[in-house]
């Protein structure tokens, strides 16, 4: 074995400046215990919780489903059956989430989800997912193409404007 060389350049350093600062690790996500059962209770892939089921495993079961639809990536099917549970069961108070989800780029799946269930969400809110959707959204074609499934003349007239 040869030794290593190791090579010591000179550097100026000026000690009157600042240091520069050290990039942050981002926090980590520690899911709560609520949010641990919930995904418990989703992950099977055969016959996993109903919706109906999971209301004793959280005190605030909306904040916490969609926490889950929005960090849980693994098993896939997780984060979906989480996001089709706040669709069914707390739409009218999940609006600012689901508004979140059809205009980032990052959610597109759960936009989809969103959008392929306006039929199933409060008429005013669905009017204003479809319409945030369109304006604000990433794929405006794409959302449009859902909008105009829909089985309401209203709501498919907002992908015709």
């Amino acid at each position: 074995m040869k030794p290593a060389l190791l090579l010591l350049l000179p550097v100026a350093v000026d000690a009157a400046a600042p240091a520069a600062p050290l990039a942050a690790d981002p926090p980590v996500l520690r899911p709560s215990a609520a949010q641990q059962a919930l995904v418990r209770a989703l992950s099977p892939r055969e016959r996993p919780a109903a919706c109906s089921a999971l209301g004793d495993l959280s005190s605030d079961l909306a904040g916490d489903l969609a926490w889950v639809a929005d960090h849980v990536t693994t098993p896939p099917w997780v984060g979906m059956r989480a996001a089709e549970c706040l669709l069914r069961d707390h739409a009218g108070t999940a609006g600012t989430v689901l508004r979140a989800w059809v205009t980032e780029p990052e959610a597109r799946g759960l936009a989809w989800l969103v959008l392929d269930r306006l039929d199933t969400l409060p008429r005013p809110l669905a009017l204003e997912l479809a319409r945030a959707a369109i304006d604000e959204g990433p794929d405006a074609s794409g959302a449009r193409k859902r909008i105009a499934r829909s089985e309401s003349a209203e709501i498919q007239a907002i992908a015709a404007e």
